[in-house]
């Protein structure tokens, strides 16, 4: 008789799928072009994933979209607006932060276009907000390298909040300080009232504005709380060995008046993440508001330093892993409580990440995916993948910030046809757009090549969830 011999083959994952819903056919690629996600799960355990059903791309030449970008716009820094024409469809405001203002492209102040959305996800009309007699810009502002909204007067439609790092904010011309624009919008998408936050951050280079969240009513006066980043500020020898490694970052909490005016403001750094950040690992390049994720009454933030080199070896700096930090905050000041660390070593993160991922590159809260009552967290990791072509990971969070599991999404078919196109620079969650039950998540790609060198690109990509278990398959084999 012949013996048997139980070989244990090493299989990464078993799908097992118990999807309730009817999914709408994918659009824009054919399914077996799809990038294989990369789950962490520990063995036998059931949970959720995220399955991208259906994609739709907006670039210069895709999406109905009929505005004109110009060569270098990196099209990409999203945010959802409200409902403004009446459809049921939210708006979306995407930023172009290098968009030119004359023919020449010798002056490139920022732009951000408001896209009037069909629930499909392509655009019905748009609206180009730039430099005029409302908002007054300059060269080298980055208008639009940061948008978020927030109804701060309470009338039922969002205002607009851009980021413009390159502001000289009460520097000279070329102190690059940063500022924040807060736009109180019309229902045609221009510009009602404006209102520049600058002065905050002192530091030339600090850059105030690389990243904007909007994180809720902190002090109970019914207007809603920012969250701004300076992602170059610190620039110095932390820990006084000679060394200028970069800058170490800040976050900027703004206590807002409902005119868009700041009643009070403080900020985050180095003091509050000692010992963990290091020089240049650029604190505050992306946030998101979580809201309350143990019931403790304090919000929580998620604050991105994408240029972390934590788990890389030799440690020696300009790694850029990436680390993002689940910061809880106390109200009524929005200043710092506590925090949990999540990177390739930290947090419950399996990753795995590689040397320069710049994980923790962009952040959007998309809500409760697997039904646990705890909000979970989309991460940009824009340079990860051959070529640089990007990724984003879904974290799946505990009440304390750690993470429950996680899957990797990488761009696939989104990449463009070039390399290093940064696909997940930027993220922003659109809620549902058609009413479906599908979520929709809107991803930038700055480098796209659509109708021109790094004009960008915007995919709005419906995310489903479906159950899967991870096990061991056992083969007896003869």
């Amino acid at each position: 008789m012949k013996k048997l011999t139980t070989l244990l083959l090493v299989l990464s994952l078993v799908v097992v799928t118990f999807i309730t819903l009817t999914l709408p056919l994918v659009s824009a690629k054919e399914a077996n072009d799809f990038a294989m996600p990369v789950f962490n799960l520990p063995p036998g355990q059931i949970g959720p994933s995220a399955a991208i059903t259906q994609a739709q791309k907006i670039s210069d030449i895709e999406g109905n979209f009929t505005g004109v970008l110009a060569n270098k716009d990196s099209f990409a820094p999203v945010t959802v607006l409200s409902d403004m024409n009446g459809n049921g469809v939210p708006e979306i405001a995407v930023g172009a932060p290098y968009d030119p203002q004359d023919a020449e492209a010798a002056n490139t102040p920022g732009a951000v276009w408001v896209l009037y959305m069909n629930a499909n996800g392509t655009v019905i009309s748009h609206t180009k907000i730039t430099s005029d007699t409302t908002v007054t810009l300059a060269n080298g502002n980055a208008f639009g390298l940061a948008v978020a909204s927030a109804d701060f007067n309470n009338d039922g439609r969002f205002e607009l909040v851009v980021g413009a790092p390159g502001d000289p904010g009460g520097g000279t011309p070329t102190a690059r300080r940063g500022a924040i624009w807060v736009l109180f919008l019309n229902a045609d998408g221009t510009v009602n009232t404006a209102q520049r936050i600058t002065n905050l951050a002192w530091q030339d280079d600090a850059n105030f504005g690389t990243a904007i969240a909007n994180i809720g009513d902190l002090d109970g006066d019914t207007v809603p709380d920012l969250a701004v980043g300076a992602s170059g500020a610190n620039n110095f020898d932390l820990w006084g060995d000679g060394t200028v490694d970069g800058p170490i970052g800040e976050v900027w909490m703004l206590l807002m008046n409902a005119t868009g005016t700041v009643k009070s403001s403080g900020n985050l750094g180095w003091w509050n993440f000692t010992p963990g950040l290091e020089g240049g690992d650029r604190l505050g390049s992306a946030l998101a508001g979580l809201g309350d994720l143990n019931g403790d009454g304090l919000p929580e933030m998620a604050i991105g330093a994408p240029r972390d080199d934590s788990g890389s070896v030799p440690l020696d700096g300009n790694r850029n892993r990436g680390a993002i930090y689940i910061t809880t905050l106390m109200t009524p000041t929005g200043v710092y409580s506590t925090h949990q660390k999540i990177g390739s070593t930290d947090g419950g993160f399996a990753g795995p990440l590689k040397d320069k991922d710049f994980f923790g590159g962009s952040l959007a809260n998309i809500g409760d995916m697997n039904g646990d009552g705890v909000v979970d967290l989309a991460v940009g990791a824009p340079e990860s993948e051959a070529a640089g072509l990007g990724a984003f990971w879904i974290l799946y969070l505990n009440t304390n910030g750690t993470v429950k599991s996680s899957q990797k999404l990488p761009a696939g078919p989104y990449a463009g046809a070039g390399n290093n196109n940064w696909f997940g620079s930027s993220l922003g969650f659109l809620d549902d757009l058609n009413g479906d039950g599908v979520r929709e998540l809107a991803v930038g790609v700055p480098k796209d090549d659509d109708g021109g060198p790094n004009r960008g690109a915007v995919w709005v990509l419906s995310v489903a969830n479906i159950n899967y278990v991870y096990v061991p398959i056992i083969l007896k084999v003869s």
